[in-house]
């Protein structure tokens, strides 16, 4: 139980730092947030199993959506659904975060 308290006070602190990042340091702090999610087994564990309730989300749609490319709309029916869609995005801005620090 206190694994299971301890993880869930590490996330809302996580999320804090999300939400009170500067523009400037958004990208950054979303690749800290995915290296420290990845770090944690029991979050790893529950993402994998999300990513089954859905298995066929349209992606790519979703992310035209939020370019402006496309009208936004959530591709997905249940909230499983959803968090695969965020974490693939957040997958996707902590990589390019990774390789514009690189070139730095």
């Amino acid at each position: 139980m206190k694994y299971q308290q301890r993880l869930q006070v590490a996330v809302r602190e996580r999320l804090r730092k999300l939400m009170t990042a500067p523009f400037s340091s958004a990208g950054h702090e979303v690749h800290l947030a995915v290296t420290w999610i990845n770090s944690q087994p029991a979050l790893r564990g529950l993402l994998e199993e999300a990513s089954r309730a859905e298995p066929d989300l349209d992606y790519d749609r979703f992310r035209a959506g939020l370019d402006g490319d496309m009208q936004f709309i959530w591709c997905s029916r249940t909230e499983e659904g959803r968090a695969t869609l965020i974490w693939r995005l957040i997958q996707e801005i902590a990589k390019d975060e990774k390789l514009l620090s690189f070139r730095s």
